[in-house]
């Protein structure tokens, strides 16, 4: 396996999870779900089922969305050290699981950039 590309693909899934981080507007959507939780929490708001079932479906799609991007955001940041120490204890068998990891990542990266490209 070759560690230098299995590198440089990691850095490059680095660039894209930021990007798509931006894309997402992931700050924002944190933000919203505290408001849709703070709205959900209020009692009245259940008084009209349809906009609190609403405001629900809302919440349940943003998180949804997020824990997406958070997981694999997480599998690429693990990925990463996994290959330093792979690496460093010449662990071949491990560099070959890592690549398999990178692989995954890569076909996650391409969906959520195709969810980007019709989101518009």
């Amino acid at each position: 396996i070759e560690v230098t590309t299995l590198n440089e693909t990691l850095r490059d899934h680095q660039d894209r999870i930021k990007d798509l981080g931006g894309t997402f507007d992931v700050d924002q959507k944190k933000i919203r779900i505290e408001s849709l939780a703070q709205l959900l929490s209020d009692p009245n708001v259940w008084d009209d089922p349809k906009k609190a079932q609403e405001l629900n479906k809302e919440r349940v799609g943003i998180e949804k969305s997020l824990t997406i991007f958070d997981d694999l955001s997480l599998s690429i940041q693990d990925t990463s050290e996994l290959i330093e120490i792979a690496v460093e204890e010449q662990d071949n068998d491990s560099l070959e699981e890592i690549s398999i990891d990178v692989a995954n990542n890569e076909n996650a990266l391409h969906q959520l950039e195709f969810r980007r490209m019709f989101s518009n």
